[in-house]
């Protein structure tokens, strides 16, 4: 059972909305377009391990994707959270492609067309993981259960390099291999289903997502961020309204509600709830007060001035 289902972050939908906008002869054009593709091929990665999870047709199992609470001094965040009547099971997932290996410092090595990068040892990672999990669960009363770890690289062109004798690390594919493994090694069951569908709703009680505000993270000024409606058929042109319709001149298709799509990525952009009609006007590229007004209408409106808000649902 899926307890908390997998989801765009905040960050990746608001690299989503921003790059698109983003003027790109800025300097700062690059660094978050490559953050996007890390970000979406990192959810793209984790997402795919739904489909072995499902290979394994578990009975009384409860999974938490994405799952980030505070431990015993900060956050922490876990990929995938396996938990069973037996045990549970973290899984850190990587969306690497290239020749993959651990150096003599630990450290993990990634050799893709020439270029090495280096990162942090994932299993490594894994479990600081596990004991910020144990010592939260801990203070829940709810430590009932063993702690395992692993690392999946989902990446379909990654070739792992990895000591035959470090079997917590593997492609995607051998997870329910492992899976299968800690099962023969715990098969008495230690709680009941109840007791771990408390546990895993105890977590997601406590979930707390990371929401960083990238405008403000990098400085980006409001003459940087292209406004307007985009072309809700081809996406890549900004469209105008006329007479009551938003008008594509590319693809030439019309849509009463393109606007709709505007004000989310507005939300999203600012990290805001409400919005002004003047702020509207601005973002949506549209000079008459009383249209704006009209296409506010349907929302909440809070104060009943000129600086009255609009809640942004």
């Amino acid at each position: 059972m899926i307890i908390l289902p997998h989801s765009k972050p905040p960050e990746l939908e608001q690299l989503e909305a921003l790059v698109p906008r983003y003027k790109r002869n800025d300097q700062t054009y690059q660094t978050i377009q490559d953050r996007l593709g890390k970000e979406l091929a990192g959810y793209l990665g984790e997402r795919s391990l739904q489909y072995y999870i499902k290979l394994l047709n578990l009975k009384d199992h409860f999974l938490l994707f994405g799952f980030r609470a505070k431990g015993n001094d900060s956050y922490f965040q876990i990929d995938l959270l396996l938990i069973t009547q037996s045990f549970i099971l973290i899984i850190e997932a990587k969306h690497l492609k290239g020749t993959l290996s651990i150096n003599e410092s630990g450290q993990l090595i990634q050799e893709n067309e020439d270029e090495i990068e280096v990162y942090q040892n994932p299993l490594i990672q894994a479990n600081i993981q596990r004991s910020q999990l144990s010592h939260l669960l801990s203070r829940l009363s709810l430590d009932l259960l063993p702690i395992y770890t692993c690392v999946a690289f989902t990446h379909p062109k990654s070739i792992i390099n990895i000591n035959k004798n470090t079997t917590e690390i593997f492609p995607s594919q051998n997870l329910p291999n492992y899976i299968y493994k800690i099962q023969s090694q715990n098969q008495t069951p230690l709680v009941s289903t109840q007791k771990a569908n408390t546990i895993a709703k105890s977590l997601k009680i406590r979930h707390t997502p990371k929401n960083n505000n990238l405008i403000n993270y990098y400085g980006i000024t409001d003459h940087l961020i292209k406004k307007g409606v985009w072309c809700t058929q081809c996406k890549s042109t900004i469209m105008k309204r006329i007479h009551g319709n938003w008008h594509c001149s590319k693809c030439n298709h019309k849509d009463k509600t393109a606007h709709l799509q505007a004000l989310r990525e507005f939300a999203i952009l600012h990290d805001r709830q409400y919005i002004t009609n003047k702020e509207a006007r601005s973002f949506l590229k549209i000079q008459s007060e009383s249209t704006t007004k009209r296409l506010l209408s349907k929302f909440e409106r809070k104060g009943d001035t000129k600086g009255s808000e609009y809640l942004l649902k």
